[in-house]
C-alpha cells in the first residue's frame, strides 16, 4: 500500500553550495529573497549521486530491469531517468510507459522507485518553486522543499489505472494544487500579506485568546526569537508563532495567504521540523572542548 512508503530524504538544510547535474537547470538567477538557485539544488545533487550508489539503488534498478521488459536495457538510473522522458527526443507514449511501470511499483510500497520518480519530476518542481519564489517573495529553498516532500506522497498514490499518460505532467501539477491549492488569479494578486513581527496575543490550551501571554507562551516565542537570531527562517518563526502561541487556525491562515489549510498544516510541519533540528544544534562552546 502507498502508505507504507516512507521517504528517506531529510528536509533540505539548503547550505550546499554544488549545482544540480542533468534534468535541472542549475543557473545562477537568484530570487526575490536573495537565494542563488545553485545553493539550493546543491543539497538535491549531493543526494542523489549518495543515492545512486547505495546498495538499495543498484538493487532496486535490477528488480526493475528483471520485473519489466521496457526497462530491461537500461544500464545506469540516468539511462532510465533519459528513457522516462529527461531525453525530450524520446517519444510521449514510451517515456509514460516506463515511468508507468516505475509508478506502479511505486505504489506497491518501493521507496526506491517513489525516489526515481522524484528525480524525474525534479526538474518541473524546480521550475514551480522559482516560479512562486518570484511572485511570493518565499525563500526558493524552501518552496523546493515543501514541494518534493509534498511530491513523495503524490507519487505514492499516484492513480495509474485512471491516469496512465503524461504521468510526469501529472505528478507536477497534483504536486502544486495539493499544496497550494487552486486560488483565482484575482485572489493571489490581492490577498494580505503575513506580518513581519511574532505576534504578541496569546492563546490558551483551549486554543482561544487570553488576555496575556502565559509563561509557556512567552517561553515559546522566547525560543522562536534566539531561534532567528541563530539562523532560523524569519517565516517559519512567524508561521508556528501565528499556530502555535496566538491560536490562529489554519483555515484563517490558508484564507489570508491565499492557499489551502492542508498547505499550511504541511507548512506548520516543515517547520516544526526545521526547529526541531535547529534546536538539536550544539551552540557554540558547548562542547567538550568549551570546558577543557
Amino acid at each position: 500500500m502507498a502508505s507504507a512508503v516512507r521517504s528517506p530524504l531529510t528536509l533540505p538544510d539548503m547550505t550546499a553550495s554544488e549545482p544540480r547535474a542533468s534534468g535541472v537547470d542549475a543557473g545562477a538567477d537568484v530570487n526575490r529573497v536573495g537565494e542563488p538557485r545553485t545553493l539550493a539544488l546543491g543539497r538535491w545533487l549531493a543526494d542523489w549521486r549518495y543515492w545512486r550508489g547505495t546498495p538499495a539503488a543498484s538493487a532496486g534498478l535490477d528488480r526493475w530491469r528483471r520485473r519489466h521488459p521496457c526497462l530491461a536495457g537500461f544500464a545506469s538510473l540516468e539511462e532510465l531517468l533519459d528513457g522516462c522522458g529527461w531525453d525530450p527526443g524520446v517519444p510521449q507514449h514510451v517515456a509514460d510507459a516506463r515511468l508507468a511501470a516505475l509508478v506502479g511499483e511505486a505504489s506497491a510500497g518501493d521507496s526506491a522507485a517513489v525516489r526515481v520518480v522524484l528525480e524525474r519530476v525534479l526538474p518541473g518542481l524546480v521550475h514551480r518553486a522559482a516560479r512562486r519564489a518570484r511572485r511570493d517573495g518565499r525563500p526558493f529553498g524552501e518552496l523546493l522543499g515543501e514541494l518534493v516532500a509534498v511530491a513523495w506522497l503524490v507519487i505514492a498514490e499516484y492513480p495509474l489505472a485512471r491516469r496512465p499518460v503524461k504521468i510526469a505532467a501529472n505528478i507536477i501539477r497534483d504536486t502544486e494544487y495539493r499544496l497550494f491549492g487552486y486560488v483565482p488569479a484575482t485572489v493571489r494578486s490581492s490577498r494580505p500579506a503575513a506580518p513581519d513581527t511574532l505576534p504578541l496575543s496569546a492563546a490558551g490550551p483551549d486554543g482561544r485568546p487570553v488576555d496575556g501571554p502565559t509563561p509557556a507562551a512567552v517561553e515559546v516565542l522566547e525560543l522562536l526569537a534566539d531561534a532567528v537570531r541563530a539562523g532560523f527562517p524569519h517565516a517559519d518563526a512567524v508561521l508556528l508563532a501565528e499556530l502555535c502561541v496566538a491560536g490562529v487556525s489554519p483555515s484563517v491562515l490558508a484564507t489570508r495567504d491565499g492557499v489551502t489549510a492542508r498547505a499550511v498544516r504541511i507548512r506548520r510541519r516543515v517547520a516544526l521540523t526545521r526547529l526541531c533540528a535547529h534546536v538539536a544544534r550544539p551552540m557554540p562552546g558547548s562542547g567538550p572542548e568549551a570546558t577543557a
